[in-house]
This record gives structure tokens, C-alpha cells and sequence, in this order.
């Protein structure tokens, strides 16, 4: 038996899909040679990362190795972090009058999620708010196929390089929100763990949380899980839990930031066969808001949000405790342990987030958030999000 509460049992009966659209290639360095590693679509790049990447050694031989393979390359670097709509607008203006054959993105999530909006934006003649998935809009429908995405993740977090999700910020509504798609799934993932080496354990530790989130939600997700998926989040609870101390201590250590890198790669695949969950959706509403990294505002949501299962509803959560670490310890304690060792915030007023956003987060969940209620193991409501506002507001004590 997978957990012992019925709801939390896997369903062998029900039909599911397993869906991989994009090829993976893994290993130490595999990068130095992407030149030879792109779908044959063209020679013509567009070569989309930040600023603060480019003089890096790594990004350096990337494209040296693009220039050996005879490619043509448009360089774009004003990527900015949690990438906004108008700033994708403008880029896909511009590229409508240029011929683009493939993208490369090579950075983070926000790089990688910018690039993949991009490929939307240079095929529809329509703002690309117009794709997004947000509550009360309708949402345009994506025709594909779109121009290939390569996407070389630097980060162990988001799992972009896999996903059919793009998630872009509206300065004007002051919001975060996910355009959706499987034509938005890369082409191609090469993940590269030694270009993680060069994160400061700051950025180690947030990415690291978002990965580790991301497995555990969609283990939890009942709605959507697949006994295929949820194989996939347990591997990755099992390898970010046991790797990312380590990680965010020494940076240079090659195994450790080997299984960081399979566990955010598997967490992205996992998400995108089974979802997130209410955690993951008020991190987001937040994010839009303040403008604070997703990877420390889960942070702080998930732990909320496990103890809601486990002391309020009495879910045992039997398998996550052990991919966690320990089988005899609640899974909100060790994770809220985890993000201690790590110097994650685990309260409100760690992210400098004052009671006034209390009422403010609660409103937006109920109202752009509804999709994630019936995402979890048991049905939530407002009671259970007024619950897990109350542990965040003044503190939230383990």
C-alpha cells in the first residue's frame, strides 16, 4: 500500500498518459559540445541569457561551440529575473521581422521560461498576456509547432528545461501567472551539472527549495498523479533532500550538484505529468506581488501546507517521510529542518513580509487560485487557507 489514508493510495484503474516531448541529454560538461547536440532546424540563433552569465567560462564555450558548428547567432541578454510581459512583447516585435531557426536558453528558470514565451510570441501576431492562464481571462489557444527551444539550465530548480509551463509576471496587474502548453515543452534539455558550480549558496539553497517543492506537490497531487509519476517524485525528494545541504555548503561538490541537477530535472518532469498544488499557487500569487524569489517564497508556503495535512487532517504521508529522510518524523519538521540547515526563511516576517499582506494573499488565493484547491490530498476551502495563513502570521513554530 502507497499511504495508508484511501485517498492517498495510488489508482492502478485510472487511465493516464506519459507524455516526454523533449530529448534529455545529462552529464559533466556535455555542453562544450552543443554545436553538435541542436536539432538540425537551422543555423540561425537566437541566444537568450543574462548579462552576469556572459563571462563566464561555460558560456564562453557554448558559444564557441555554436561558432564551430557554422551557426549564426543573435545574442539577447536583458533577461531579467521573474521575466515580465512587456519586455517578451518586445522581443517578439522585433524577431517578427528577423528569421529565427532555433533558441538557445542558457540560465535559469526565468531564461528559460522568457525564452520559451518568446518562441510563442514570434509565431501569433498577439500579446503574449493573451496566452496566459489566469483566472477570469480567456486564454488564446497556442498553435504549433513553435520554433525548437534548447534550454541549458545553470540552475537546479524550476526544471524548465522539461516543462510545457512558461511563467511570466504583469507588472501593470501585479501578478505572476503560467501560460501552458505542450507545444511549450524545449526541444532539447542539456543538463549540464557543472554549470551549477558557479551559484553562490543563496541562489543554491532557493532554486534547491523549488525542486524539492516541486516533487513533493506533485507527489501529493491525487487529482493528477500517475503511479509514474509519482516513481519520479520520490526520486527526486529522495536525491534534493539527501544533496542539498551539501550543495549549498560546498559548491564545488561534484556529486552533490550532480543530484541536485537529476533531482530538478525530475521534478520538472514530474510536475508536468502531475502538477503542483495549493502551496506552489499562493508562492506564486505572492511572488507577483512582492517581487521576491519563488524559490523563497515556497519556502516558506510549503511547510504551512504540509502541517495542514499532517496535524490537521491527520494524513500519515508515510512515503514522503521516508523519501525525506525519516520515516518517524512529520514531513513539515523535516523540511522546515532543512530549509534551517540551508538558511532558508521559514516565517513571514523572515521574507520582511508584514501582516498587511495577510488579507491580500487570502483574497487572491480565493479568487485566482481556485484550481489548486482540489489539487491536493484532501478538498481545501477557505478555512484551510485562512489555517495556513494563521501559522505564517506572526510565526510559524515547529
Amino acid at each position: 500500500m502507497f499511504l495508508k489514508k484511501k485517498e492517498m493510495e495510488l489508482n492502478y484503474n485510472h487511465q493516464f498518459s506519459i507524455r516526454l516531448p523533449t530529448r534529455i541529454e545529462f552529464g559533466w560538461d556535455i555542453t562544450k559540445h552543443v554545436g553538435d547536440m541542436l536539432p538540425n532546424a537551422g543555423s540561425r540563433i537566437l541566444f537568450v541569457t543574462q548579462k552576469n552569465l556572459m563571462p563566464l567560462s561555460s558560456i564562453k564555450d557554448i558559444l564557441q561551440s555554436l561558432e564551430d558548428a557554422g551557426k549564426i547567432i543573435r545574442l539577447y541578454t536583458d533577461v531579467q529575473p521573474e521575466p515580465d510581459t512587456a519586455s517578451v512583447d518586445q522581443l517578439g516585435n522585433e524577431l517578427s521581422k528577423e528569421m529565427v531557426d532555433i533558441i538557445v536558453a542558457v540560465g535559469g528558470g526565468s531564461v528559460i521560461d522568457f525564452a520559451k514565451s518568446v518562441s510563442v510570441s514570434i509565431s501569433h501576431d498577439k500579446p503574449i498576456w493573451e496566452f496566459v492562464s489566469y483566472t477570469g481571462k480567456q486564454t488564446h489557444p497556442i498553435e504549433g509547432p513553435l520554433t525548437p527551444v534548447v534550454a541549458i539550465p545553470t540552475t537546479s530548480g524550476t526544471g524548465s528545461e522539461v516543462t510545457p509551463y512558461a511563467v511570466l509576471s504583469n507588472r501593470g496587474l501585479r501578478c505572476k501567472a503560467t501560460i501552458v502548453s505542450p507545444h511549450l515543452s524545449p526541444s532539447v534539455a542539456l543538463v549540464d551539472p557543472s554549470l551549477t558550480c558557479s551559484l553562490p549558496p543563496e541562489v543554491t539553497a532557493y532554486t534547491g527549495a523549488d525542486a524539492l517543492s516541486h516533487a513533493i506537490e506533485s507527489l501529493l497531487n491525487v487529482s493528477n498523479r500517475s503511479p509514474f509519476s509519482a516513481i519520479v517524485s520520490i526520486e527526486a525528494i529522495r536525491s534534493a533532500s539527501s544533496a542539498l545541504v551539501e550543495a549549498v555548503s560546498d559548491g564545488s561538490n561534484k556529486q552533490a550538484r550532480s543530484l541536485m541537477s537529476w533531482a530538478s530535472l525530475l521534478s520538472g518532469i514530474s510536475i508536468s505529468l502531475a502538477g503542483t498544488g495549493l502551496g506552489h499557487a499562493m508562492a506564486e500569487l505572492l511572488g507577483g506581488q512582492t517581487h521576491i524569489a519563488h524559490g523563497l517564497t515556497i519556502a516558506v508556503f510549503l511547510p504551512a501546507v504540509l502541517k495542514l495535512f499532517e496535524e490537521d487532517y491527520k494524513l500519515p504521508l508515510d512515503t514522503l517521510r521516508e523519501a525525506l529522510g525519516d520515516p518517524n518524523t512529520p514531513a513539515y519538521k523535516q523540511v522546515n529542518n532543512l530549509w534551517r540547515a540551508i538558511g532558508l526563511p521559514i516565517t513571514m516576517q523572515g521574507l520582511g513580509i508584514n501582516r498587511s499582506f495577510q488579507s491580500r494573499i487570502r483574497h487572491a488565493t480565493l479568487t485566482n487560485a481556485s484550481w489548486a484547491m482540489g489539487q491536493n490530498p484532501v478538498l481545501l476551502g477557505a478555512k484551510d487557507v485562512d489555517k495556513i495563513l494563521a501559522y505564517l502570521w506572526p510565526a510559524f513554530h515547529f
